[in-house]
């Protein structure tokens, strides 16, 4: 994909954008991996607190938590504002209480709510 892409490239700038790409390339690595480390560690930490300590047992908010630790400035804060609403709800049985007891998503353009 790199040389179908540095195809496209002006002859002139190709050994130019080769040398950038080698000294961008191990860095951009290295910080995808250090995300996958972040999203890793807090849906782990998320599924011991939440699970363990508060004894909600829903993984499922878990991995949430972890994705959303990636949007970078309001990740952490909208993992943290989930994971407290999820805390301070009532307890409902059944496979779709989390979703019930999360906040509504249809103030998202993108997520449809068939229910409304």
């Amino acid at each position: 994909m790199a040389r179908g892409l540095l195809k496209l490239m002006p002859p002139l700038q190709r050994p130019l954008i080769m040398h950038i790409w080698t000294v961008l390339d191990p860095v951009l690595k290295r910080y995808f991996i250090g995300v996958l480390v972040v999203v890793a560690y807090a849906a782990a930490a998320a599924y011991v607190g939440l699970g363990l300590v508060l004894g909600i047992p829903h993984a499922v908010l878990a991995l949430l938590t972890g994705v959303v630790e990636m949007i970078p400035v309001i990740g952490p804060g909208a993992a943290a504002v989930m994971d407290w609403w999820r805390s301070t709800a009532p307890q409902a049985s059944g496979p779709s209480s989390l979703m019930r007891s999360m906040p509504p998503l249809c103030a998202f353009p993108s997520i449809s709510c068939s229910d409304r």
